[in-house]
């Protein structure tokens, strides 16, 4: 089964929380893949949409979502945006989030990220688009390029009928 995940990192990571408010400031998603025997983790980071063997994994996990319903496994949305695999990190997209974030702050505004790719992306758009494209309806007045990791990580603790959740870290 394919689980969502949130962690926590050094420097940008702590930018990051600075700016959204947030806990956690990083996305991904963490399955069993049996040529490896291993858990991996798939999402995006400096190096683009890549997998990475989960015991190597340099942050901190805070929380771990698993699917209520089998049957609505997160494995559908990533199947869906395989193409994504490999695609750069969107660092102006990111960058551009900083908007999206002060409207928020200042006046309760949910603007258009003004930077973001087409073609790349940035771990909570990646995150919200497999959800999305799993069948969950989260943040549905949210564009996938203007939600950030902890809007999403919040999210996904206001429904207990569709996530379990375990916290982890603190």
């Amino acid at each position: 089964m394919v689980k969502i995940a949130f962690s926590t990192s050094e420097i940008i990571g702590a930018a990051i929380r600075e700016i959204t408010g947030g806990e956690v400031n990083h996305v991904f998603f963490i399955f069993f893949d049996p040529v490896f025997n291993a858990q991996m983790t798939l999402g995006a980071n400096a190096n683009g949409l890549t997998i990475e063997v989960l015991d190597i994994f340099p942050d901190k996990i805070i929380y771990i979502f698993q699917p209520v319903e089998q049957d609505k496994g997160l494995e559908i949305g990533i199947r869906k945006n395989i193409e994504l695999l490999n695609k750069p990190y969107d660092f102006q997209g990111l960058f551009g989030m900083v908007a999206v974030e002060l409207a928020r702050k200042l006046g309760n505004w949910e603007i258009n990220n003004p930077l973001q790719s087409n073609r790349k992306l940035f771990c909570s758009e990646y995150g919200k688009k497999v959800l999305e494209d799993s069948g969950y309806n989260i943040l549905p007045d949210i564009n996938p390029g203007e939600c950030d990791p902890s809007q999403l990580c919040q999210a996904l603790l206001a429904v207990p009928d569709q996530f379990q959740s375990i916290k982890v870290g603190n």
